[in-house]
């Protein structure tokens, strides 16, 4: 098995369905990646719904489907990891839609040194009405930059798992901390950064889009000692990860980190 798309859900609405439509319609061959759905949380209807729509794709032998009563994207994901078999991790979540040549495109340009990375678009109803309202739409103008940059110079590509390609070497047994649900992604990308050289960019036309949904995980507030608990574990977890090796990790990143948190935590206060 070539790679494991891993899609973790929770109280998911018809964006679901979108997304594994996506995935399900991939131009590479259905035998050499499989989609592992992990829906987490309320189980009913939603997992009703799930299977009741799988039927559709019984002829498709790669889908999987696991449920969770505990809550958490970061449990989900970790659910994922420890069940996965393909020899590329790919996380997808449940709201977004990739494009057709997504998973070959980026399977293409990774490597166990290399992480792959695809363009990236945001919308709001519709894939065609992409915008450019997340942070790394600027893929094709810094595209060759990417890839000859340094880990500090890529940092921001690497700071969500999505639109990317994993080599299961890259990841092995580490896993998203499921104390946060702010700046988990992050936390996580950093972990993993002493396994690997760089960024090998897909051409533009393999894309993921990011939908812009109001009561996303993403977007949701959180009290004020919650931000402040995450701010300071954040920064404790970011040191204690630095120091457990520091000859691999980039000292430059892991302190552009603890910068970030900071500013992130300034970004959250001012939108309660």
């Amino acid at each position: 098995m070539k790679i494991s798309v891993i899609i973790p859900t929770y109280n998911p609405g018809g964006y679901l369905f979108e997304c594994l439509e996506s995935v399900f319609k991939q131009t590479l061959n259905a035998s050499e990646y499989e989609v592992l759905i992990i829906l987490n949380g309320d189980q009913n209807p939603y997992e009703n719904n799930i299977k009741k729509f799988l039927l559709g794709y019984e002829r498709v032998n790669n889908i999987k489907y696991f449920y969770s009563s505990k809550k958490g994207v970061s449990i989900a994901r970790n659910i994922g990891l420890d069940l996965a078999i393909g020899e590329y991790i790919c996380f997808v979540d449940d709201d977004d839609i990739v494009s057709e040549n997504f998973l070959s495109e980026l399977y293409n340009v990774s490597s166990p040194d290399y992480v792959g990375l695809c363009n990236i678009f945001s919308f709001h109803n519709h894939p065609s009405e992409m915008g450019t309202e997340f942070f790394v739409s600027d893929y094709i103008r810094y595209k060759k930059r990417i890839e000859n940059a340094d880990v500090v110079g890529y940092r921001r590509y690497i700071s969500y798992p999505v639109a990317k390609l994993y080599h299961r070497d890259i990841i092995k047994s580490r896993r998203f901390d499921t104390r946060f649900t702010n700046g988990e992604d992050g936390l996580f990308s950093r972990l993993i950064s002493d396994k690997y050289k760089g960024l090998r960019c897909t051409s533009e036309s393999a894309v993921y889009y990011v939908r812009i949904r109001i009561g996303s995980a993403s977007r949701s507030k959180l009290s004020l000692g919650k931000i402040l608990k995450d701010t300071i574990l954040l920064w404790f977890v970011l040191i204690k990860y630095y120091f457990s090796n520091p000859r691999d990790y980039s000292f430059k990143l892991y302190a552009y980190s603890i910068l970030s948190v900071l500013k992130n935590s300034f970004v959250l206060l001012k939108n309660r």
